[in-house]
């Protein structure tokens, strides 16, 4: 792909490239806080289809291989104190945690999302009402207030519930919990979509990184921010 220089979209700095170049030119130890939500292993089954979820513990060692390499480039660029957190369900936990045992990152706690509505599901399984967000955090890190539990509901309903289209939004205001517990001062999101985590980001004060290769979501992600910061916003790439 062709890359550019990104967009300063007030205190949001948004790549529309692919994080896998972008994360290694970032200075060691100036982010805080990693929070993202990457595809759930899809394009990763060895059957060739590329709309198919990863099948097979073989499948799941190759994903977690492609993981842990930018686990790693993220654990680089985190702070003394900081916070690395990933989006999972319950079918790439396994994956997830393979990744970070291979990038040397502790699994430090596993958040619940109960999105207070039931989904969709075969007849032979059980109808999911969760998603979970695993932490990795370094060894100073804090996270507060201490009341905080390792269960948040935020009523989401799908398809229902989104705003952009996006296949896989997140509420803002779950974001905004996250952020809060940990208080970066700057947040990343390697794989940020529609840029959920990153306007979150911003309505707390907390400048942001973004990277993204799609394009459409890319432009979906600097129209919501700038949509946010109005006339502080430098849409200009």
């Amino acid at each position: 792909m062709t890359h550019c220089d990104p967009a300063q979209i007030g205190t949001c700095t948004l790549y529309n490239d692919d994080c896998m170049d972008v994360l290694p030119t970032l200075g060691a130890g100036s982010v805080d806080f990693v929070l993202t939500d990457p595809p759930y292993m899809v394009a990763m089954s060895s059957i060739g289809d590329v709309r198919a979820k990863t099948d097979g513990w073989a499948d799941m060692n190759n994903a977690a291989w492609l993981y842990a390499k930018w686990y790693r480039m993220c654990h680089r660029l985190l702070s003394d104190t900081g916070v690395f957190a990933t989006f999972a369900n319950w079918r790439s936990i396994p994956m997830v945690l393979c990744a970070l045992a291979r990038a040397k990152m502790p699994a430090t706690s596993c958040v619940i999302w109960d999105k207070e509505w039931i989904g969709p599901a075969p007849a032979n399984a059980f109808r999911s009402t969760y998603e979970v967000i695993v932490f990795s955090a370094k060894p100073r890190a804090t996270i507060m207030p201490r009341s905080q539990s390792d269960i948040i509901r935020r009523k989401w309903m799908a398809a229902h519930s989104g705003q952009t289209g996006h296949p896989a939004e997140k509420p803002v205001d779950l974001a905004e919990v996250l952020i809060r517990a940990v208080s970066p001062k700057v947040l990343l999101d390697p794989f940020a979509g529609s840029g959920t985590f990153l306007l979150a980001a911003a309505k707390l004060g907390v400048r942001s990184i973004g990277i993204e290769m799609d394009n459409g979501f890319f432009e979906m992600a600097r129209a919501r921010l700038a949509g946010h910061f109005g006339s502080l916003a430098e849409v200009a790439t």
